[in-house]
């Protein structure tokens, strides 16, 4: 049931009197009421609020999955509940959620902890219920409050000193860090999200479809084997049967293949659902954006504006300006919850000129994603987006319908180029089990569990288990602003290369882990090494690069194209 039903259905334990548990095992959407059952919501009482507002704690486990699952409990639909930003499933997050007329007491019931399991062991808890007049919804989130463990640093200060960290943290916490897009945006080695875009604005479906049929490295032998047969025979039946139902837009490729013909590309690649179409062309934006990016710090300064660089206008709205104008939540997100996370509130520009650029800094400065009511810089950088989009063949303007209508949303937006962490606070923590937690999350605090220090402490207190403990850790806590990548932070304060083709062809190494939490809305990504499959963060630090953790190293190259350059050290 577990291995093949998981998908298909949901279980969980009833506890019954004292002494007797009952497992209920349901449909996964079980959105139908039993006889004699009555929905709620159609006698909601005149005057209460519509939304039941909760606080979700979750562990390894996609916040869709969890929504999914509550629906499920409530046999109601997903589509009744919202939440500001998905979080990731790799660490423990905390985030508020709301749900359309369901009863608290309802609620309390169904969400209840059931089974045996502690309540440090549950996959997700939910609490702190109570009626609200407004729904949450993608882009209310203000940002997120990170706290992760940097484990194994060298333990002999000769080799890496407090003073060296605790410059090095301030440097980072001072100076910021290139606003790049994420990683774990742009897929994988084999199957590049942003080519799959590229490939879409140039209408060139044919390739759309080889792309993402192709044979991946690193995948299952089964399914490996099921690209390599369509690839050379053609088989579109044959593939069907051998990919799994989890391989949603190769699946729907192959169903409109079948149904169209073999050479409807087109028509096939629209089989695939529209939220996972617009993300492909979401993370061609956001390759070129950090191809940009890349391209203005290394060409200008990497410290201050300079003359053609574009600002915000500040005025009224510059706080709703200001969230629409960072696209927020991974592509890898989006395609998960099915909703789009940018906003059509384009915010004002305004050129910066030699008269008035000493009034701005590089945190004012924005670069576009390309749209259609987007401005570009008048600088080199405005003529460098113009050159890549014609050298890749793509047409903005061929994308109206008729009527004016476009099939995909591509007015553009616009991003800040460097983001600073707020509120950093650090220490230095020795430990003798790797095992063994440094920070506590929210049910530590339920459970009046605390680590051993606080993380306003950059002193380390020697105990009788520290002066035997063999590992060194950085505890470390910052608040980032929404739509800004945790991963890219970490990897400016590490000096380990963003790049994704660094990250697909760096081997393995055996390396220390690292622990994530987020809490009031947060995002985990406490990641920063390289493997062999790339596109995806790890949650491990490399040994031999434990020296480049703290003691920052002046880039020499830049990698166009992926981030891969770097702020320095001042």
């Amino acid at each position: 049931m577990r291995r093949y039903g998981k998908s298909r259905i949901v279980a969980d334990t009833l506890n019954i009197g004292s002494d007797t548990a009952v497992i209920r095992v349901r449909p996964h959407f079980a959105v139908k009421l039993l006889p004699g059952e009555r929905d709620s919501r159609r006698d909601w009482p005149v005057g209460q609020p519509d939304y039941l507002q909760f606080t979700l704690y979750k562990r390894n486990k996609d916040t869709s999955a969890v929504i999914n699952q509550l629906a499920s409990m409530l046999k109601i639909s997903p589509a009744l509940f919202s939440y500001a930003d998905a979080k990731d499933k790799r660490g423990i997050t905390t985030q508020l959620c709301t749900v359309y007329r369901i009863p608290k007491d309802r609620a309390q019931v169904v969400f209840r902890p059931g089974g045996t399991k502690k309540l440090e062991d549950q996959q997700y808890l939910v609490g702190d219920l109570r009626y609200v007049s407004r729904k949450l919804e993608l882009g209310d989130c203000a940002g997120n409050r990170i706290a992760m463990v940097i484990r194994s640093l060298p333990v002999d200060d000769k080799e890496l000193s407090e003073k060296e960290i605790h410059l090095a943290v301030r440097s980072w916490e001072t100076r910021g860090f290139i606003n790049f897009y994420g990683l774990h945006r742009f897929g994988n080695a084999s199957t590049s999200y942003h080519l799959l875009g590229r490939a879409m604005l140039r209408k060139d479906y044919k390739l759309a479809v080889l792309l993402l049929l192709r044979p991946q490295e690193g995948e299952a032998s089964k399914i490996r084997a099921a690209r390599e047969h369509f690839r050379q025979h053609k088989d579109v039946a044959a593939a069907l049967r051998m990919l799994p139902p989890f391989l949603v837009p190769e699946r729907a490729v192959l169903e409109g293949l079948q149904q169209h013909g073999i050479d409807a590309h087109e028509l096939a690649f629209n089989n695939i659902p529209k939220p996972l179409r617009t993300c492909y062309v979401e993370t061609y934006q956001d390759f070129v954006w950090n191809e940009m990016a890349s391209m203005r710090v290394s060409k200008f300064s990497s410290t201050s504006a300079v003359a053609g660089d574009l600002v915000l206008v500040k005025n009224d709205n510059s706080k709703v300006s200001k969230k629409s104008s960072e696209a927020a939540g991974p592509a890898r997100k989006r395609m998960r919850t099915g909703k789009t996370t940018r906003r059509h509130v384009i915010p004002e520009v305004m050129e910066l000129t030699e008269t008035n650029v000493d009034q701005y800094s590089i945190e004012d400065v924005v670069l576009p994603l390309p749209g259609h009511a987007i401005k570009y810089p008048t600088n080199e950088v405005g003529v460098a987006y113009r050159k890549m989009l014609t050298t890749d063949g793509i047409d903005l303007n061929a994308h109206f319908g008729p009527d004016g209508s476009q099939t995909y949303l591509l007015d553009g937006s616009y991003r800040h180029l460097v983001k600073k962490p707020a509120r950093v606070s650090f220490r230095l923590e020795r430990y003798a089990d790797p095992t063994k937690p440094l920070i506590s999350n929210d049910v530590d605090a339920l459970l009046v569990h605390s680590p051993d220090a606080s993380p306003e402490n950059t002193e380390e207190t020697p105990s009788k288990e520290t002066e035997q403990a063999s590992h060194r850790a950085l505890v470390l806590e910052f608040d980032l602003d929404y739509g800004s990548d945790a991963t890219i932070a970490i990897r400016e304060l590490m000096k380990q290369s963003s790049s994704a083709h660094v990250n697909w062809q760096t081997p393995s190494v055996d390396a220390a882990s690292s622990e994530a939490t987020k809490a009031g809305g947060g995002s985990v990504a406490a990641d920063s090494t390289s493997g062999a499959r790339g596109g995806a963060s790890s949650s491990q630090a490399k040994k031999s690069d434990s020296r480049k953790v703290i003691k920052a190293q002046k880039k020499t190259q830049v990698a166009i194209g992926r981030p891969g350059f770097s702020l320095g050290r001042s």
